[in-house]
């Protein structure tokens, strides 16, 4: 302990107290600058990731679709534009009845219940359709979207 008269004692604690008390915060600022930088380093490595995933995305020649438990589409891949004249953006949040003929709805609902129940189905053969009404045989392969235990979503190819 420093001593001296009077408030000069005070004075010399109370300096050296806030020395210790910078020290801290300034170990604490480089522990959290560190962390923001390592931060930052996954973010971007992150957000690389998902810049080439969404190019393979962009450049399948199939259709990949996410559909909701109820069968609205959630996503569907850049290539339905080539294969059925619909823009992506026309088709999510829209029923799989916009691109499945009336005839084949209770099949494809069928495919649903055993992908909800947990099943991959593969070779699935069904018609759908175009903008225009045309008929496109396709074969799907499909499964389910687990998070943690909980199937929420219904992913396939066409």
């Amino acid at each position: 302990m420093i001593k001296g008269s009077g408030n000069t004692s005070n004075k010399a604690k109370s300096t050296f107290k806030i020395a210790v008390d910078t020290q801290q915060f300034e170990d604490e600022l480089k522990k959290l600058r560190q962390e923001v930088a390592e931060l930052k380093m996954e973010k971007e490595d992150l957000f690389e990731d998902n810049m080439q995933f969404k190019s393979i995305l962009d450049n399948v020649h199939d259709v990949v679709f996410l559909l909701s438990p109820l069968g609205y589409i959630q996503y569907v891949s850049p290539n339905v534009e080539h294969l059925y004249s619909y823009k992506p953006e026309d088709l999510v949040g829209k029923h799989l009845k916009t691109t499945t003929p009336i005839t084949e709805v209770p099949r494809a609902l069928s495919v649903m219940a055993r992908v909800l129940m947990g099943k991959v189905v593969t070779n699935f053969n069904i018609n759908q359709i175009d903008k225009f009404g045309n008929i496109i045989p396709m074969e799907i392969n499909t499964s389910p979207v687990k998070k943690g235990k909980k199937i929420i979503a219904i992913q396939g190819i066409m």
